[in-house]
C-alpha cells in the first residue's frame, strides 16, 4: 500500500514539471516561428524598398540613351535593326556569368529558366508563352517607339507633343495595378504620381510652344506623311508600356515565379539575336546603305538601354507599378535641361515650373517622411499619418514601401 502512495505521488510531482516542460518547449517554439517571421518581413520590407533607386538609376541610363535612339530613329524603321546587337550582347554575357555561377554551385553549364518541372518533368507551357509574349511586348515597344518619332520627322511635328502624351502611362500603371493585382496606394504616392505626370506634361508642352514662338527651332523639314499618323501611335504606345510592365509583374508572382533579370535578358538577347540576323543580311546584301556610325550609335544606345529597362522591370516586380512608372518620368527632367546644357539655352518658364513640381513628386516618393514633416507644416489638416502611410501589404504583390 505504501509502495502504490509513493508511486502516485511522484506521478503527482513528474506531472507539472512535464507539463511546465511542455510548456517552455511551446513557447520557444512560438518564438521562434515569430522571430522568423520577423526576419522573413524585415527583408521583404527591405528588398520591396529598392524599387526606388533600381527606378532612378534606370531614369538616368533613359536619359542617356534618349539621344542615341533619336539619331537612329531617323532612319525610320531600318533603324531598329542597328538596336538588336546591344541587347544580344548583353544577354550572352549575362547568361555567361549564369551558367559560370551554376558551374561551380552544383557542377553543371546549365540556366533554370522556369520552363520545366521539378527535375526536368515535362514543359510549363504556360511559362513559354508567357516568355514569349513578354518578348514580343518589347519588341512592340521598341517598334512603336522608333517609328513614332521617325513619322514626327517626317509629319514635320514636334516629337513633344508625343513625350505629352507618353506622360499619361502612370495613370494606366497605376489603374491597371489597382484593377488586376490589387495593388493598394498611399496618399504620397498618388501624390507623387500626380506631380511627376504633371511635371512630364509642362516640360513637353513648354517645348511645342517655345518652338511655335521661334521659328528657329523649327525642323527644316518638308512634310512627307500626315500629321495622324504619329498621334496615333503615340496613343497606342503607352499601352504597350503599361502591358510590358503588367507581364513582368505577373510572371514574376508566385503563380509564375520567373526570376526578373532571367525573364528580361532572356526576352532582349532573343530579340536582338533576331534583328543582329537582319542587319548582317543588310550588310552583307547592301553595304552601300549599311550605316557603320549608326551602328556604334546604336550600339551603345540599346546597351544603355537594356540595362535600364532590366532595372525598371526589377522595380517593377518588387515595387507599386503606378509609382514607379511615375518616378521614370523624371527622365524628361533630366533629358530637358541635358539639352539645355548641350544647346546653351535658358529653360522656358513652363520648363522650370514643371521641373519644379516633378522634383516635389520625386522627393515624396523618395523620402516621405521627411516631405510629410514639411507639408505638415504648410498644410496640417491635409497630411494625415494614417493616409500618408503605406496600406498593410496582403501579399508579396501588395507590398508597398
Amino acid at each position: 500500500m505504501l509502495r502504490q502512495d509513493s508511486t502516485q505521488d511522484d506521478k503527482d510531482i513528474r506531472q507539472p514539471l512535464l507539463t511546465n516542460h511542455q510548456t517552455s518547449n511551446q513557447n520557444d517554439s512560438e518564438t521562434g516561428i515569430n522571430n522568423t517571421s520577423q526576419e522573413i518581413e524585415a527583408t521583404e520590407k527591405k528588398e520591396n524598398k529598392l524599387w526606388i533607386p533600381l527606378t532612378i538609376i534606370a531614369t538616368v541610363l533613359f536619359t542617356v540613351c534618349n539621344s542615341a535612339f533619336s539619331k537612329v530613329s531617323s532612319m525610320g524603321a531600318v533603324g531598329q535593326l542597328y538596336l538588336g546587337p546591344g541587347p544580344f550582347l548583353c544577354g550572352i554575357v549575362f547568361f555567361s556569368y549564369q551558367m559560370v555561377q551554376e558551374k561551380r554551385k552544383n557542377g553543371r553549364c546549365s540556366v533554370d529558366m522556369n520552363l520545366k518541372g521539378p527535375h526536368g518533368s515535362g514543359v510549363k507551357w504556360w511559362n513559354v508563352v508567357g516568355q514569349l509574349g513578354y518578348s514580343f511586348n518589347y519588341i512592340t515597344i521598341q517598334f512603336m517607339v522608333l517609328t513614332t518619332f521617325a513619322l514626327c520627322f517626317q509629319a514635320g511635328l514636334n516629337a513633344g507633343i508625343v513625350t505629352t502624351i507618353w506622360s499619361i502611362t502612370p495613370l494606366f500603371s497605376a489603374f491597371f495595378d489597382k484593377i488586376i493585382f490589387g495593388q493598394k496606394l498611399a496618399t504620397r504616392h498618388l501624390i507623387g504620381v500626380i506631380c511627376l505626370v504633371i511635371s512630364a506634361a509642362a516640360i513637353s508642352l513648354s517645348g511645342v510652344l517655345s518652338s511655335k514662338e521661334d521659328p528657329a527651332k523649327e525642323s527644316v523639314v518638308n512634310p512627307t506623311a500626315s500629321t495622324l499618323l504619329p498621334v496615333l501611335f503615340a496613343l497606342a504606345t503607352p499601352i504597350f508600356f503599361t502591358s510590358n510592365g503588367l507581364l513582368m509583374k505577373y510572371l514574376t508572382g508566385p503563380k509564375r515565379g520567373f526570376d526578373s533579370f532571367k525573364l528580361s535578358f532572356a526576352a532582349y538577347c532573343f530579340v536582338g539575336f533576331i534583328l543582329s540576323i537582319f542587319l548582317l543580311h543588310l550588310a552583307i546584301s547592301s553595304p552601300e546603305t549599311f550605316n557603320i556610325e549608326m551602328l556604334w550609335i546604336g550600339l551603345f544606345g540599346s546597351i544603355v538601354n537594356t540595362i535600364g529597362i532590366v532595372l525598371y522591370g526589377k522595380a517593377v516586380s518588387i515595387g507599386p507599378f503606378g509609382p514607379v512608372s511615375a518616378l521614370s518620368c523624371i527622365q524628361s527632367i533630366m533629358f530637358s535641361f541635358a539639352q539645355a546644357f548641350v544647346l546653351q539655352s535658358i529653360p522656358m518658364p513652363l520648363e522650370l515650373i514643371g521641373s519644379f513640381i516633378g522634383i516635389m513628386g520625386a522627393l515624396v516618393l523618395t523620402i516621405p517622411e521627411q516631405m510629410r514633416a514639411i507639408l505638415e507644416k504648410i498644410a496640417p489638416c491635409f497630411v494625415q499619418r494614417s493616409k500618408w502611410s503605406d496600406p498593410k501589404p496582403q501579399g508579396k504583390n501588395n507590398a508597398i514601401n
